[in-house]
């Protein structure tokens, strides 16, 4: 307990502080008022359980000091100490709560015995007090908890409800999410509860698996202040950041439940924004604005254009299309649950369109249940896409090694495991860095033909041992050699061999 001493005559404090046993009867003196005014600064910023006051300062008398400090709401025990013994002083001061009017010189028993009393009447003011506070954060963290979740009420939580609704409070709702270890969970969650809690209006309550903090009456910027002081401690004292999401508008405690389903929302959003400490709703909403036009994610352009890359080599540009996938997704504020799915497919495809062109390649990717496992416990977004790398490296080295070193070789052997599907020589002027025009001439000077001419040969020569060697009907050939339409592959076939595949076939089987 803590006893504040207040009188305009030094010798006095000297001895008020030496004839008691402070310490021995469980108070510290916390403070010294030199008069009047100084004397109420003190009481108001020290809040102490006991004042030993004198009537007769300078500025202020004693009484007009208790009597400004019961206005401004002070709590604390007075004793008189005067040596005036007029029955006027001592009658106000009965009226004001004080409780001891003590004439000086001091009788240092009867002031012992007198501070004994209060000291009781402190303690056990205290005890009650506390029980109250224990009980009235029990029914606030009930009602919170029952509002927050959907729940009835209990005849005590409506009438905390009511009383709450009545002052119009507006508050703030702070989610925190401690992805740790169950023994240093508990740990942090204190240390964030006395940060908060000495710093804002706080209450806290573990929710579900969340904590979380209802804000009362802050600024906005104060709040943000504060969070990322917290945030930027908890990095530094145990190497961790804890996603956090915040509903920055203000509402009353009926809108409760509504703030905390959005909070809950955002937070399960972390996994798409590794890099936000702190998720609000505006802040997910500048990726949309910074994104391009949303488009359709198509997971079959999106592991063709990888399987092209992975051939050539082209790691760089690889990392780009996952960037920018991901970019696209967090754009439209996806469930981890579609972020998955999306990166899970697009691995499998690519590894499909590998073996579909060489088994043994296609062979050091993991299966499709490997892969979605593997995703789904991966932290966030960015693990998803490490992973992704790490799986496409393995294919990249292999390719590489029955790939030739001279760049226009690697073109032709490009275009001779992929003749089958839609080439053009634009897509290869992308793929292997050329201008579209340079590439035409120079696949010209060392071919000796043009590019169309050369896929086409290399189409129509493949086409005539299908037809020789397989039973596959014509309009299967000409798919099955990179030509969609029969009517053209017909011309072609005639173009070069001089007769139609069917005559072709015709003559093979004589």
């Amino acid at each position: 307990m803590k006893v504040l001493i207040i009188d305009d005559e030094p010798n006095v404090r000297e001895g008020l502080k030496k004839i008691i046993p402070w310490e021995a009867e469980g108070f510290d003196i916390c403070g010294e008022g030199i008069d009047g005014q100084n004397g109420l600064e003190k009481i108001m910023i020290l809040n102490p359980d006991l004042v030993l006051i004198d009537i007769r300062m300078p500025g202020l008398m004693g009484i007009e000091v208790i009597e400004e400090a019961k206005k401004r709401g002070f709590k604390g025990k007075f004793i008189i100490t005067t040596g005036y013994s007029d029955f006027t002083y001592a009658k106000r001061a009965m009226g004001l709560g004080v409780e001891a009017y003590i004439l000086k010189p001091i009788d240092e028993d009867e002031l012992i015995e007198m501070i004994e009393k209060i000291k009781d009447k402190i303690l056990k003011e205290k005890e009650i007090t506390q029980k109250l506070d224990v009980s009235e954060t029990y029914v606030i963290k009930s009602l919170l908890t029952h509002l927050l979740l959907g729940s009835s009420l209990s005849i005590m939580e409506q009438d905390k409800y009511n009383e709450l609704k009545e002052k119009n409070e507006s508050y703030q709702l702070l989610l925190v999410d401690i992805e740790e270890k169950k023994e240093t969970v508990s740990l942090i969650e204190e240390q964030i509860k006395d940060y908060l809690e000495a710093r804002l209006a706080v209450k806290t309550l573990i929710v579900e698996k969340y904590l979380l903090i209802i804000i009362q009456n802050k600024e906005q910027g104060y709040i943000d202040e504060a969070i990322d002081t917290l945030q930027e401690k908890l990095a530094k004292r145990y190497q961790i950041t804890c996603k956090m999401a915040l509903d920055t508008s203000l509402i009353k405690i009926q809108e409760i439940g509504e703030s905390y389903t959005l909070v809950k929302e955002l937070l399960n959003k972390k996994f798409l924004y590794p890099n936000e400490r702190l998720l609000t709703s505006k802040r997910i909403d500048m990726y949309a604005k910074e994104s391009e036009q949303s488009r359709i994610i198509n997971v079959e352009h999106v592991s063709e254009q990888i399987y092209r890359l992975l051939q050539v080599g082209d790691m760089i540009k690889i990392k780009q299309v996952l960037e920018e996938l991901k970019l696209q997704l967090q754009s439209e504020s996806v469930r981890k649950d579609k972020v998955i799915s999306v990166f899970s497919n697009i691995l499998v495809k690519t590894g499909t369109k590998t073996i579909e062109a060489n088994q043994e390649v296609g062979k050091l990717l993991p299966s499709g249940e490997q892969i979605i496992e593997v995703i789904y416990h991966c932290r966030d977004v960015e693990d998803v896409i490490e992973y992704i790398e790490e799986q496409l490296r393995i294919i990249v080295q292999e390719f590489k090694v029955s790939s030739p070193e001279n760049n226009m070789k690697k073109i032709i052997y490009y275009i001779e495991n992929n003749y089958n599907k839609e080439l053009k020589l634009e897509l290869l002027a992308e793929l292997f860095n050329y201008n579209s025009a340079y590439l035409g001439k120079s696949f010209k000077n060392y071919t000796g033909q043009s590019f169309n001419v050369y896929i086409d040969q290399l189409r129509i020569n493949r086409a005539k041992e299908l037809l020789r060697h397989k039973e596959m009907k014509v309009y299967e050939i000409a798919k099955a050699v990179g030509y969609k339409h029969i009517d053209y592959f017909h011309s072609k076939f005639k173009k070069y061999v001089g007769i139609s595949p069917l005559e072709y076939k015709k003559n093979c089987e004589k």
